[in-house]
């Protein structure tokens, strides 16, 4: 036996079956990437718009907190200076919440970037305007209700361009992260689509091809069939035209043996009559 018949075929089946398993690892592994790369920063960018408006929000606190401010100083009467100063009291209670809010998330989040740095920037102007304005509210003094305001109106003045910095740094963050997640996706998408095609060439095309074969090799089944079917039945009629015509021949053959049988009878009829007229004369 030579060495090319020593060797045997790979049966199409298992290797088609192994390629099936790789095809699905490969889609299980897209999938995995998926959600290892894709989805958190897509997470990510959900939190974005809203940290981004708190930011943009605290610095519109704080400019409201220096209206508060004037219009506490400004007013006249016991009831309108009772009402500013209830009013001013809300607006630095929500301004200060926010801000602690934001700068405490930023330390949880573990960041060292640019924002972090802005806000211990910033912090000592966001402690003066927030003594200043508890002073203010505080305070029964004409004199020192104008001290806590000219220290919110300066302190303010530092705020404000540290929060409009810490509200473009988010922005830029948040730009970036929508950059690499759209350059991620469509890495993620390349990658698919190569799969797609390597399924196609190695899986489903030689699945296709197997099927036809089989498709072509039962056709050629069908065809020696009815070929061996119609031979058969051609045997069939002709054994069945001698059997009918042995039968004729049998039945003719029956009914000249019946016609000697009576020719025979009657001639030993008459023989028989002719000894017995013989014997008696």
């Amino acid at each position: 036996m030579t060495d090319h018949d020593n060797r045997r075929e790979p049966n199409p089946a298992v290797l088609l079956n192994q390629r099936s398993l790789v095809g699905l690892g490969l889609v299980a592994l897209l999938v995995l990437l998926n959600q290892v790369v894709v989805q958190p920063p897509l997470l990510r960018l959900l939190t974005d718009a809203p940290l981004i408006n708190v930011a943009g929000r605290q610095r519109m606190l704080s400019q409201r907190l220096a209206k508060a401010a004037l219009a506490f100083d400004a007013a006249t009467d016991d009831l309108e200076r009772s009402r500013r100063r209830e009013e001013l009291a809300n607006v630095l209670s929500l301004w200060s919440s926010t801000h602690e809010t934001l700068h405490r998330d930023e330390i949880a989040s573990g960041a060292t970037g640019p924002a972090i740095a802005v806000f211990e920037e910033i912090e000592p102007s966001y402690r003066r305007m927030r003594d200043a304005a508890r002073q203010l509210i505080s305070s029964v003094d004409r004199a020192t209700d104008r001290a806590g305001l000219i220290a919110i109106l300066q302190a303010e003045t530092a705020f404000l361009p540290g929060m409009e910095r810490i509200v473009g740094i988010y922005e830029s963050a948040a730009r970036a992260r929508v950059d690499r997640l759209i350059a991620t996706a469509w890495g993620v998408t390349a990658l698919v689509l190569m799969a797609l095609v390597m399924i196609g060439r190695y899986i489903l095309r030689p699945a296709a091809q197997v099927i036809d074969r089989q498709f072509a090799e039962l056709r050629d089944a069908r065809d020696v069939l009815e070929v061996r079917v119609l031979e058969r039945t051609s045997d069939l009629e002709r054994v069945n035209r001698e059997l009918a015509h042995e039968v004729d021949e049998r039945v003719q053959a029956e009914e000249r043996q019946r016609t000697l049988v009576e020719q025979f009878s009657q001639v030993a009829r008459t023989t028989t009559v002719g000894e017995m007229a013989t014997g008696l004369a």
